[in-house]
Parts: C-alpha cells; sequence; structure tokens
C-alpha cells in the first residue's frame, strides 16, 4: 500500500498546472486544498511589478514560488514566499527586472513537496499617469491630461463591473453600488494601459 500511495504522489507530481481550487491527495490518505484569486500585476516605482496574490482555506503550505514567462508557455521560478501562519492570506513579490511583456503564475509547494498552480496572469504596460483620490462614497481619477480613456473596473474575481469613456482630466467613480472590498482600475489611453486600485469602504 505504501509503494501503491507513493506511486500516485510521483504521477501527480509529474502532471501541468491543476484548476484553481484544485485537490490532490498526498501520503497518508488525506488531501491538500489550496483557495485563491488570480494574482495581480501591478507596475510600482522603480520600473517593478508587483504580484500580488490572496489564498484561503491552505493547508499545510510551506512555500510560494512566483514564476514568470514571456510567452506564457515556458515559466521559470524567479523567487520565493515563505507562506504564514493560517491568518495571513496576503502575499506579495515585486519583480525587480520584468520583462517588457511577462506572464505570472504562483505556485503552493506543501510540505509534502507538492505543487498547486494558480491562473496565469499577463502583466499590463502602466504608465503611472493616474492619482487617485479615495472617497468613502466614491474614488476619483486625476489625469494628466484630458486624452481620451476608456476606464474598466474589474473585482478581484476578474468580473468586469463598469466600462466608463472619459476625455476629461478627471473621473469619478461612484461605489455606492458597490460591495466592500479592493476592485482594479484599468485605464486605456492610446494603446496604453495604467492599472490602479480602488477601496469601496
Amino acid at each position: 500500500m505504501k509503494l501503491f500511495n507513493y506511486l500516485i504522489l510521483l504521477l501527480i507530481c509529474s502532471t501541468g498546472p491543476m484548476l484553481l481550487n484544485a485537490q490532490a491527495p498526498i501520503m497518508g490518505g488525506t488531501a491538500t486544498h489550496i483557495s485563491w484569486d488570480a494574482p495581480i500585476c501591478t507596475k510600482i516605482p522603480g520600473m517593478k511589478n508587483r504580484i500580488t496574490w490572496t489564498t484561503a482555506e491552505t493547508v499545510p503550505t510551506k512555500y510560494y514560488e512566483v514564476l514568470r514567462s514571456s510567452d506564457g508557455i515556458n515559466f521559470k521560478t524567479i523567487g520565493s514566499v515563505e507562506a504564514g501562519s493560517q491568518n495571513i492570506t496576503n502575499y506579495l513579490f515585486e519583480d525587480a527586472q520584468p520583462l517588457s511583456t511577462a506572464y505570472y503564475q504562483i505556485c503552493s509547494v506543501s510540505s509534502f513537496g507538492l505543487k498547486t498552480f494558480s491562473a496565469k496572469i499577463k502583466a499590463v504596460t502602466s504608465t503611472g499617469n493616474t492619482m487617485v483620490r479615495q472617497g468613502y462614497n466614491s474614488a476619483t481619477l486625476v489625469f494628466k491630461d484630458n486624452a481620451a480613456r476608456v476606464i474598466t473596473v474589474v473585482n478581484l474575481n476578474g468580473q468586469q463591473m463598469k466600462t466608463i469613456s472619459s476625455t476629461g482630466v478627471q473621473y469619478t467613480i461612484n461605489t455606492n453600488s458597490m460591495s466592500k472590498g479592493i476592485y482594479v482600475v484599468k485605464i486605456d489611453t492610446e494603446g496604453v494601459t495604467d492599472v490602479q486600485k480602488i477601496m469601496v469602504l
């Protein structure tokens, strides 16, 4: 029976990325389970890419590997983050030398060496030309010029909440009807995308 369980473990570890909310058997007949949102990539000062992700219902996760790819197919590990206690569910990693086009993926590594992969994301080129003024029932985006823009608000599950066109130097998003939490705002200006976050209190 021990040899049979070991062969099952070898087969699992040799397969490709698993789906979100994946479950896989481990030695001893128990199961490892992890739930997480797709990671988010944000451009930060210093021309770095900040990768953030949130997990829930984690299991004996030992650490997280951050994987990067230039084509979305061939990924290499560029760093790791140690797993915290069960009360710590938010993680971040900063890529100090990002590629011009980069895809990222997070890999959870359990105490048994079992790996579970997150969804893949593509890094978005950011110009950092937007300032956010956060209000209680609104968030105002302030731009450096009055160019034509398309503003898209997306929740952390990737669901599109609002799409707005703007030609002014600022635009206020009314958040009264939105659920509490963090949202990603993508501002597309003539083919260049800026990414910001807003919070609904």
